[in-house]
């Protein structure tokens, strides 16, 4: 694979929809796990991440809320349902991953 590494897909009103071999639904849902962990993260410590995107934005977070914003739109277009839906949805495989990570 000759992908460069780090997160490479730059703005988020311009990415490709879907990514390698991976259907519609589960590279939006990859994206939005990613760059909901990538927020999570930089909002502790954002220094990590001004070394991983390329380009690097002038603003990490602002670019990743951007990201996770387009993220809950193609979802929602996906499942032609609205942007509640489509939060409620990760909100439920959310929970549910917890729930089994934890054994319940």
């Amino acid at each position: 694979d000759a992908t460069a590494t780090g997160h490479i897909i730059g703005d988020a009103q311009e990415r490709p929809l879907p990514e390698r071999q991976l259907s519609p639904f589960a590279t939006v849902v990859t994206r939005l796990v990613l760059h909901a962990a990538m927020l999570a993260g930089a909002n502790k410590n954002v220094q990590p991440f001004t070394n991983f995107i390329q380009p690097v934005p002038t603003d990490v977070t602002d670019f990743l809320w951007r990201h996770l914003d387009r993220d809950l739109d193609d979802l929602s277009g996906l499942l032609r349902r609205s942007i509640d839906d489509a939060t409620l949805l990760v909100h439920i495989l959310m929970t549910d991953v917890s729930r089994r990570r934890k054994g319940e």
